[in-house]
């Protein structure tokens, strides 16, 4: 199977972040988890294939609500500096497993690997195929403060 050639549009980020925490809403407000958006890109653009980031985003959204105890917060903080655009999805939960945390996008990363488990391992391989496509990075790692923080480096448009 040949993959379509890359067509991107010019993206408001903020805007496209803001679409997706907004998705998820119903899901988050069930467990009273709040996500924050703090954008201070002053509206940036970047180059996206619109459906695929928007999927990737609730991808990581979606994660980030799972692991936050209830009653949590997530934020994500949008930022351009030095001719990118930074995203930033932390959490508040418990953390990715040091296990785990080598293989993180990798295919079946975090199958089978426990009870508090949540999908079955495709989900941010996915994110890191789309993030590649778009010509840009993406880290996890466990925050300072406890939980876990995913940053996505874009290449801003134009």
């Amino acid at each position: 199977m040949q993959e379509r050639a890359f067509a991107p549009e010019p993206v408001i980020a903020a805007d496209l972040a803001s679409e997706a925490a907004d998705s998820l809403w119903p899901v988050a407000r069930q467990r009273g988890v709040k996500i924050s958006v703090v954008d201070t890109s002053d509206c940036a653009f970047i180059a996206a294939e619109r459906e695929s980031l928007f999927r990737a985003l609730v991808n990581l959204f979606d994660n980030a609500v799972k692991y936050s105890p209830d009653n949590g917060t997530v934020t994500v903080k949008i930022e351009a500096a030095q001719g990118a655009l930074v995203i930033r999805i932390r959490d508040h939960g418990p953390g990715i497993d040091s296990a785990i945390l080598p293989h993180l996008f990798q295919r079946f990363a975090s199958e089978g690997k426990g009870a508090d488990v949540k999908g079955i391992g495709l989900g941010l391989n996915y994110v890191a195929a789309v993030v590649a496509r778009h010509g840009g990075t993406i880290a996890g790692a466990n925050a300072e403060a406890g939980g876990a923080e995913f940053t996505i480096t874009l290449p801003l448009e134009g």
